[in-house]
C-alpha cells in the first residue's frame, strides 16, 4: 500500500502544475491541449504508424518487460494497460493470466486490437480514450502500465498532472503502477518529426 502511494506521490511531484501564463484563458488553454491531444492521435492513425503496431500486435512482451511482470504482476488481477495501441502487451499480459483493460487515443488502433482479440478469442476490453479522465470506479485495478511514449503523448503538465491523479483514484492501495519513459532526446525529436508532418 505504502509503495503504491509513494510512487505515484513522487511521480506527480515531478510532473507539478504550472500556473499557466495570465494571458492565456482556461478555454484557450483547453483548445491548445485539445489540438497537441488531436496531432498525436493523427500521429498514430496513421498508415505507417498503424502498420507498425499491428506487425508488433503479436510479438510478445520486451525482455525488460518480462522482467517486470513476473517479479511484480505475478498474481493475476485487473491490469489497465493505457496507450496499448493493437495489444502487444496486452495480450501477453493477459496470457499471464490478467483480467486486462487496454485503452488508446487512437480509434483505429482499438480496432485493429478488437479484431486481433476476435481472432485469437481472448477477452480483453478495449476503449478508445483519451486518459486524462479514466473512466472506472475507484480502488478498481491491481496493476496499470503506461510504457514507451505515454506520457511524453499528454500535453501540459497539468494534463499530466490529472492523468496521474487519476491513475492513482482507481488504482487499489494495495495496487502497483508501472511506468517508463523515453529519453528526452527521442522525445523531442519524435515530436518534432510529428508537428512537421501535420503541418504538411
Amino acid at each position: 500500500m505504502l509503495k503504491a502511494a509513494v510512487c505515484c506521490q513522487s511521480l506527480i511531484k515531478k510532473l507539478q502544475y504550472q500556473p499557466p501564463l495570465a494571458s492565456q484563458s482556461p478555454v484557450s488553454l483547453y483548445a491548445t491541449a485539445k489540438t497537441l491531444l488531436n496531432i498525436v492521435r493523427t500521429h498514430y492513425e496513421s498508415k505507417e504508424q498503424l502498420q507498425k503496431y499491428k506487425s508488433r500486435s503479436k510479438n510478445g512482451l520486451l525482455v525488460w518487460e518480462k522482467i517486470i511482470a513476473k517479479k511484480y504482476f505475478a498474481v493475476p488481477g485487473r491490469l489497465l494497460d493505457i496507450g496499448c495501441g493493437s495489444g502487444r502487451e496486452a495480450f501477453a499480459l493477459s496470457q499471464m493470466g490478467h483480467e486486462i483493460t487496454g485503452i488508446d487515443i487512437s480509434e483505429e488502433e482499438i480496432q485493429a486490437a478488437n479484431q486481433l482479440s476476435k481472432r485469437l478469442n481472448e477477452n480483453i476490453d478495449f476503449r478508445v480514450t483519451d486518459g486524462i479522465c479514466l473512466n472506472f470506479p475507484t480502488d478498481y485495478f491491481n496493476y496499470i502500465t503506461f510504457w514507451s511514449q505515454v506520457i511524453g503523448n499528454i500535453p501540459r503538465s497539468h494534463s499530466r498532472l490529472a492523468f496521474l491523479k487519476e491513475c492513482f483514484r482507481v488504482l487499489r492501495l494495495s495496487g502497483i503502477i508501472s511506468v517508463s519513459f523515453h529519453n528526452r532526446e527521442v522525445c523531442e525529436l519524435q515530436a518534432t518529426k510529428t508537428r512537421d508532418n501535420s503541418i504538411k
